[in-house]
């Protein structure tokens, strides 16, 4: 699944306030710290964490209309970015007859309407929970861990919100996707073994496990069988042959 964090390199400037013109760094660390968790238009996500942070010169000139020293910074940014169209994983927080409620990595709200499941999932009020509409037992509730596909997104005083959608292929319940999964290898194993087992019998191969756990060809063995039991008779033949030459030379003499 194609994440949504993404770590970048970038090149800042900073105006530092005339208190920290004697800890400088400590000042350029205080604007970092204001972007954290904030929607950064230049960067087109939200800054998650900042490190190795790097000052870019030894000087800081002095701005004509204001006292604020002006300063390059490298820094690292861990972005959390999400693009639409792509699948997210989240654990749902609120279930509501016509909306669910999921926080994705634990910080951002999504929301997803019942009408965004294509008709997938159907509120059931006995048991508090989306339930699919094609199986039952595929079921959402407070505390499911989801993956559902990014529809759209929505920056609001530097915050963001999601909006998702269930009901295409590889989304709903992780659980219940992973079991399915599965249940789908075991199955295509078996398919497989069959398949393997036919093309065996058609080129006559009858494979045996013996009481060691060892495998072996019954069929080979038949035919081994079968030769040995062709050179004793042709063996016994020659003896009796030689016998009935030796009888007629007697009767002669």
């Amino acid at each position: 699944m194609a994440t949504s964090l993404l770590e970048v390199t970038v090149k800042l400037r900073f105006d530092i306030h005339p208190s920290k013109t004697n800890d400088i760094f400590g000042g350029v660390k205080e604007q970092l710290n204001q972007k954290l968790m904030r929607y950064d238009e230049e960067f087109g996500g939200v800054v998650l964490a900042y490190f190795n942070e790097t000052l870019l010169d030894t000087k800081a000139p002095i701005l004509i209309s204001l006292p604020y020293a002006s300063v390059d910074v490298r820094a690292t940014l861990l972005l959390f970015k999400p693009m639409v169209g792509r699948p997210l994983e989240g654990v749902v927080n609120k279930v509501g007859v016509d909306h669910l409620g999921v926080l994705v990595l634990g910080v951002f709200n999504a929301s997803i309407a019942i009408e965004a499941t294509g008709g997938a999932f159907e509120y059931d009020a006995e048991e508090s929970c989306w339930a699919g509409s094609d199986d039952f037992h595929h079921q959402i509730r407070e505390g499911t861990k989801i993956r559902l596909i990014l529809r759209g997104q929505r920056e609001v005083d530097n915050l963001l919100s999601l909006q998702g959608e269930l009901g295409l292929e590889g989304t709903g319940s992780v659980e219940y996707l992973r079991k399915n999964a599965a249940r789908a290898g075991e199955k295509d194993k078996g398919s497989s073994a069959k398949k393997k087992k036919k093309s065996k019998e058609k080129s006559g191969i009858h494979l045996e496990e013996n009481g060691n756990g060892e495998t072996r060809d019954k069929s080979a063995e038949k035919k081994k069988r079968k030769k040995s039991e062709r050179e004793e008779e042709d063996e016994s033949d020659g003896e009796r042959k030689k016998r009935d030459k030796k009888k007629r030379k007697k009767d002669r003499d």
